[in-house]
């Protein structure tokens, strides 16, 4: 009985909301902006981030100079703080970024809603950041 209740309670704690947050679903409303919106939006700017990534949810301010292929993130995920320079660009309609100590360049679309907020999406529409200027 007393293993019964562990396994219960640690299913619990595993899809708690608090634990384990989703990204929003990509509203209806969020329009897809060009290559060209996307400097225009984010070219010197500071925004509240909020990221969805495999290891968690992270929170943090992204401020951009993208025509000096340069972004700023204050970060905080968990417990975890910390202040990077990531390389970034807009290539095509996307925007793109290569993490420090990541060879991997990752591209996300980008799509404003009416109230202003900001989604970074993958090509599949799912939601991978949240930004709001």
């Amino acid at each position: 009985m007393l293993r019964a209740n562990i396994v219960v309670l640690s299913l619990a704690l595993l899809t708690s909301p608090a634990l384990a947050q989703e990204a929003p679903k990509l509203p209806a409303t969020a329009k897809k902006i060009t290559g060209k919106e996307i400097l225009a939006l984010y070219e010197g700017k500071t925004l509240t981030n909020v990221g969805y990534t495999p290891w968690g949810v992270s929170t943090g301010k992204l401020t951009f100079n993208i025509k000096e292929n340069s972004m700023v993130s204050e970060f905080k995920m968990g417990e975890k703080t910390g202040t990077a320079t990531v390389k970034v660009r807009v290539k095509g309609d996307t925007f793109c970024w290569i993490a420090p100590n990541d060879k991997k360049e990752r591209c996300h679309l980008v799509h404003v809603d009416t109230d202003g907020t900001i989604y970074e999406t993958d090509d599949k529409k799912v939601v991978k950041t949240v930004n709001k200027i």
